[in-house]
């Protein structure tokens, strides 16, 4: 495969598209996209197409489990996955990380980050946001006092 052919494919497909690219080479091949991308590739672009074919909720469950491995947490890579990904999002992370580790993603979480950052954070990990549409006017008004 070349560089340009992998680009052209992969960054110009939709996640869902890239998922059904992955299984069908799988089936085609009876190997893991995957694994032959982390064989043909090297560096950033490696790391960048193995991102694009791996199901969003394993890629995070894998960016969270590097942040907080390890001495010292990366605080910057559980911001930007806790307050960037939809409650479906967060509930697929935490269902993909209890069967990667076999525990509970605020559990973990509770155990790597503290003070009014970490309660935020766990809030967010707990996936409850409410995500409707509909605004309460009265509410936003008071929320904002």
């Amino acid at each position: 495969t070349t560089e340009k052919t992998l680009t052209e494919v992969l960054t110009q497909r939709s996640n869902a598209q890239r998922q059904l690219i992955a299984a069908a080479y799988h089936k085609a091949t009876g190997r893991t996209l995957v694994a032959d991308l982390e064989g043909d590739t090297h560096g950033d672009f490696e790391n960048l197409l193995v991102a694009l074919v791996t199901p969003p909720a394993l890629y995070d469950c894998q960016e969270v489990i590097k942040a907080i491995k390890g001495a010292g947490t990366s605080e910057s890579v559980l911001t930007e996955i806790f307050s960037s990904r939809s409650t479906r999002q967060i509930r697929a992370l935490s269902e993909t990380y209890l069967k990667e580790t076999g525990r509970s993603l605020t559990h973990d979480l509770e155990s790597e980050v503290s003070g009014d950052y970490g309660k935020a954070l766990i809030t967010l990990a707990e996936g409850k946001r409410d995500e409707s549409t509909n605004v309460d006017s009265a509410k936003a008004k008071a929320d904002a006092k």
